[in-house]
């Protein structure tokens, strides 16, 4: 049965995702059923490939949007309950007509947060005026696309919405009901939990993981054990089984009991979320019933992709999303694997079980995640359990007695307490040094081989054969590539990332023989009101610069050079250092007291970094590149004329990569011996009039020129004087607010190639 399901989801990837390196995949695959299976089979096959393929065209065809993009007024439905975090309100909205748009909202008052956090929103109308934005396509490489995601969503723009009127009165069918409860019941459960219990009892009950700590959330994916915090089959299992037994004591037959059961499940789906691993846990389980209320017998694996077309035939974009995959794969892999599950003592099968979920979803984490958790198998051994039958029970018993009003100040006492040394204990595990191992994003065609080295993996392992060891070193083998690849890339590159209003640039030389960073970016952050402060303020250096980093498969930064302590520079730091190991950080010289208040240095200094001060005169040398400093030559009062200035030869070009130095800074430069002529120059403070004069471009004579600064920035960077400048030099103009990321891509020995990310 397998195969159907493998047919219909490669349908649907070759519709929408066409590839070469697929198409030939999808051929060989045939070629094998056909080689294997009767023909009639393989026929069959054939067939629900080619009514996948169509199918998924067409929904994707349809999935278009009928709004103009010029409306300011629409009337709106809250389709879910939206999300605030502090003074903004963003979430899902729907049109009259279905369609879908993501809305935002900036919270005008405290009284107007307090409105809406008491008010059940879900099902509610509202007009609202502001204006619609198309949503960009990613600017940094690997990125997250927030506008394939919308457009899987059925959504396909952004409402900023600047008044919301009066809500209506709520309006739907049954599933807006059941979604209205289980948002008065989240609402409820903010309300009276203490924290940490409040935001488990959230996810382990309702579904709802949006009210975790950040923080938390972190640790738990470094150990490998993000998934335990999203409902699947252990707690659907459990619920589904006490409310049989339940009906049983009520006097009902077990035929109508099962009937009960898999008529109520849907509904505890709605509860809880509808998320991938809820809606396959709670089909497979309603259908197993369903079959026992008929005296049917259907083998686990025929029900499950059963499940899995349907699924695909609902919503053939869930075919792309990581809880989709991990859940469905996962659940494959332990049925088809059953035969493995002998063993009687309950230990080795938890440690058999264990051992084939984390080998199933490997290729599946890498591909998303870029990273694996060394420790996620102990991790696994240790936490599934303890909250599938444990802590899952319990949280549900402490509710119940919430809801009852019996007891429930002490239950949710001692409850939090023991989510409190859950916390502790998880940031025990977290610290522990090298508890990842970081391998990059892989190409498709590594993602296939890795796939295939894992399948005849396990075949051989599930067959006892004596090919299980050869087979397993193919696949240690091919990670080991992947996990060593910078080592043994000769491909180096220059990146300037689109980082917003701030400075970030990546120096990756040939087979890891140099990483740099100039800079990480940073944004600003005002001083808000309690109840307007969000629970975690945008850095871009964690939300973009880590996660390009790490699908780099960047395991360390050889320096980190700051080139002055504004915060557009610094301010994602702190992300960097605690995310990659840097060797060394870099600042000016004669700027400690700029740069000693600064979250980054202090974590630096307590951590026992080392810290370099540099000044002009210095520099290094790297395999096939050589990297000078400029500037400063002295202490400078003003941070800006501060900057670190490093002249770079690189890939058989100059480079010149200039800070935020002004026009004092660039007299300096023009007066020193050494010449600062430069292929490609790094236009100094995103190109601000107070830099980039007349006769400083010109001594420099770039044949290209990049800027970096944010879209629609309040400092009006870069300056229309500045790019007259730089035309009149006749030097290629790239702007990162309007063409994104930058790259320089070249192979050792090669001239390279200078890119926009998206091309």
């Amino acid at each position: 049965m397998y195969h159907l399901a493998v047919t219909s989801a490669l349908g649907v990837t070759a519709s929408i995702y066409p590839h070469r390196y697929l198409i030939i995949f999808i051929l060989l695959y045939f070629l094998l059923v056909f080689f294997r299976l009767p023909f009639r089979y393989g026929a069959v096959l054939v067939l629900l490939f080619g009514v996948f393929s169509a199918y998924a065209v067409i929904v994707d065809k349809m999935n278009t949007s009928a709004l103009g993009g010029n409306e300011t007024s629409l009337s709106l439905e809250f389709s879910g309950m939206p999300s605030r975090d502090g003074d903004r309100l963003s979430g899902f909205a729907q049109l009259e007509s279905g369609e879908r748009v993501w809305i935002t909202y900036t919270i005008k008052s405290r009284d107007e947060a307090r409105f809406l956090d008491k008010s059940i929103l879900t099902g509610r109308s509202f007009m609202a005026s502001g204006g619609l934005i198309i949503p960009s396509n990613p600017t940094v490489e690997n990125g997250f696309d927030f506008k394939t995601y919308l457009r899987y969503k059925r959504a396909h723009y952004i409402f900023e919405i600047d008044k919301m009127s009066k809500l209506d009165e709520e309006r739907g069918g049954l599933v807006t009901k059941l979604s209205r409860i289980r948002e008065r019941e989240i609402k409820r459960i903010r309300h009276f939990y203490p924290e940490p219990a409040g935001s488990f009892t959230e996810a382990l009950v309702f579904g709802e993981q949006a009210n975790l700590p950040q923080e938390l959330y972190e640790q738990f994916q470094k150990l490998g054990i993000v998934h335990i915090l999203a409902l699947s089959g252990a707690q659907v299992g459990l619920v589904a089984v006490f409310f049989f037994y339940m009906c049983l004591r009520l006097g009902l037959t077990r035929s109508r009991a099962a009937m009960l059961v898999a008529s109520v499940l849907p509904l505890y789906a709605i509860m809880t979320g509808l998320s991938p691993s809820i809606i396959r846990a709670s089909s497979m389980a309603a259908f197993f019933f369903l079959m026992q209320a008929f005296g049917i017998r259907l083998a686990g694996d025929k029900i499950l992709t059963i499940c899995f077309i349907l699924y695909l035939i609902h919503d053939p974009y869930q075919l792309f999303q990581a809880g989709f995959q991990l859940s469905f794969s996962l659940t494959y892999a332990l049925i088809l694997s059953s035969s493995l599950f002998q063993e009687k003592n309950p230990f080795m099968l938890m440690f058999s079980i264990t051992a084939i979920c984390q080998a199933v979803s490997l290729p599946i984490v890498i591909h998303h995640f870029y990273e694996v958790s060394l420790i996620g198998f102990f991790s696994n051994l240790i936490f599934v359990p303890l909250f599938s039958f444990l802590l899952f029970p319990a949280t549900a018993l402490v509710y119940g007695m919430v809801l009852a009003d019996f007891m429930k100040t002490p239950a949710m006492w001692l409850l939090d307490l023991f989510y409190r040394l859950l916390e502790d204990a998880a940031s025990f595990l977290s610290d522990i040094p090298f508890a990842v191992l970081l391998f990059g994003k892989p190409s498709l065609i590594t993602s296939i081989i890795i796939i295939l080295s894992l399948l005849v993996f396990l075949a051989h392992w599930e067959q006892r054969s004596r090919w299980v060891w050869p087979s397993g070193l193919l696949l240690c083998g091919v990670l080991f590539l992947q996990y060593n690849l910078p080592q043994l890339s000769g491909e180096g590159e220059v990146t300037f990332v689109d980082i917003g209003q701030g400075d970030a640039t990546l120096i990756k030389l040939p087979y890891d023989e140099g990483v740099y960073l100039i800079d990480a970016g940073g944004a600003m952050v005002f001083e808000r009101e309690k109840w307007a402060r969000r629970a975690e303020e945008y850095d871009p250096g964690k939300e973009i610069l880590v996660p390009f980093l790490k699908s780099k498969g960047i395991k360390h930064i050889d320096k980190f050079i700051v080139t002055h302590a504004d915060q557009d520079h610094i301010g994602g730091g702190m992300a960097i250092l605690q995310s990659i190991p840097v060797q060394e950080l870099v600042i000016p010289f004669e700027q400690r007291e700029n740069f000693k208040q600064l979250p980054a240095i202090e974590w630096a200094v307590q951590q026992g970094l080392p810290i370099k001060e540099v000044q002009a005169g210095m520099g290094w040398k790297a395999e096939g590149a050589v990297f000078r400093v400029l500037h400063p030559s002295g202490k400078e009062e003003e941070k800006n004329e501060s900057s670190i200035v490093i002249k770079a030869f690189i890939a058989g070009l100059e480079w010149l990569f200039v800070g935020d130095l002004g026009h004092s800074g660039e007299e300096t430069l023009m007066s020193q011996e050494e010449s600062i002529d430069a292929d490609i120059l790094k236009v100094g403070h995103h190109g601000s009039k107070n830099s980039s004069k007349v006769e400083f471009v010109r001594a420099v004579s770039p044949l290209s020129a990049v800027i970096s600064a944010g879209r629609n920035n309040r400092f009006g960077h870069p300056h229309p004087e500045v790019i007259d400048i730089l035309t009149a030099s006749e030097a290629k103009i790239y702007r990162t607010d309007l063409q994104g990321s930058v790259s320089y891509q070249f192979f050792i020995g090669e001239n390279g190639t200078l890119l926009t990310y998206p091309p």
